[in-house]
Parts: C-alpha cells; structure tokens; sequence
C-alpha cells in the first residue's frame, strides 16, 4: 500500500518538479518495497536520500550523454561535385580512321560541332564544313573526299538531292555518303539509299552508332575498289 502512495506521489512530482527529482523518489521507493523482511524506516524517504539518488541518476545521465558525443560520428563534407565533359563519356580513340579528307553538311553550327569533335575523336583532322547543299555540292566538285556526313533537312538544297548530283558525276562519285536526319517518320533508309547514300544515321547522333556507321561504308567502299 505504501508503494502505491508513493508512486501516486511521484507521478504528481514529475509533472512539477524536475525529471531526475522524480526519478530519485522512484529508486528509493523501490529500494524500499525490495525490502520485503525488513522494517520500511530502514530506507526512510528523507529529503537526503532523494537528493542522493537524485545525484546518482545526474551522474548516469551525464556518463551517457558524454559517451554518446564521443562515439557520434563527425559529419563528413559533402563530396566535390565532379564536373564532367563530352570527351568522358566517348570511348578511346579508335586510331584506325586517321589521313582521311571529310566532308560534313549541316545547316546547325550546334550539330556540326558535335560531328566535328566526334570524328576527331575517331582520329580524322581533315574535315571541311558546309551549311546548305548548294554548298555541299559545290565543295565535292573541288576536292575529293574520303567520306561525306550529310544532313536531310537544308535550305536551298536538301541532302537527297545534293547526294544524287555528288553520285551522278564530279570527283566524289565513289564516296560513301551517310545521311544524317532528325526526321526519321519522314524520310527513311530507303529513300537515302535510292538517293546513291549508305547507311542511316539519326539525330541525336550516337558516337558508337557514328563509328560503325563510317568503319561499314570505308569498308564498303574498300571493297567496291578491289
């Protein structure tokens, strides 16, 4: 019975007085009701044994918190954020499509850049850019080209028919010709090949795709000449 008043009473407490005041009461109303054989003055509720078990559970407390602040683990600093280029994610230089004179047609600077730095990659330099197919043509008359990247969709002239007037006479009638388009549903691989072209390629344009596309026709070609 009197455990239960003294419980009663702690829970009073606690809503009122601090935490570990509670909590001392608690110890030594419980050390008392352990005592089942001997008389319960023996542990008497005084304020100095409270303050006594009060100071024990401070010192417990303390230990815990300590111990916990020296196990936590110092946040660590965020990692450096890694600025990537276009040249990572290419694979190694193939270094088998070097010495080759190239023609690319496009009438995006964006899309001839891109083509450019690819083919560069692949290990070509020499590499001559027109915009329109007008100019496209005009260029195959004055040089020979190992290889020619043509665009569908261009001003003045589109690639289908600058393709045909390359193939029909001039210098380059013998080289490949890959056709490069971002209207796929519009104009396909039949249409391209009817137009004397080999391969087909779509924007955006894979490095992967690119190279299988040039190493086909270089052998296509290879062999034609055999």
């Amino acid at each position: 019975m009197m455990m239960g008043n003294g419980l009663i009473i702690i829970i009073g407490l606690s809503v009122v007085l601090n935490l570990a005041l509670a909590s001392a009461l608690l110890i030594v109303m419980l050390r008392r009701n352990e005592r089942n054989n001997e008389d319960d003055s023996q542990i008497p509720l005084t304020p100095e044994a409270v303050a006594a078990a009060a100071e024990e559970i401070i010192n417990d407390v303390q230990s815990v918190q300590s111990l916990s602040l020296e196990t936590e683990e110092t946040p660590q600093a965020a990692p450096e954020r890694k600025h990537y280029t276009v040249q990572e994610f290419i694979p190694e230089r193939e270094g088998v499509l070097t010495n080759l004179t190239v023609l690319i047609a496009d009438d995006d600077p964006v899309n001839i850049e891109v083509l450019v730095g690819m083919l560069q990659h692949m290990g070509m330099n020499m590499l001559v850019t027109v915009q329109n197919g007008v100019e496209a043509v005009e260029s195959a008359e004055q040089h020979i080209f190992d290889i020619i990247y043509m665009d569908i969709q261009m001003p003045e002239k589109n690639g289908l028919e600058a393709a045909k007037e390359i193939k029909d006479e001039g210098k380059n009638t013998h080289a490949p010709i890959i056709p490069i388009t971002g209207f796929s549903r519009i104009v396909n691989e039949e249409l391209c090949k009817e137009a004397g072209m080999t391969g087909f390629l779509q924007k955006p344009v894979d490095y992967n795709d690119l190279l299988a596309a040039t190493q086909k026709a270089l052998l296509h070609k290879k062999l034609k000449a055999v």
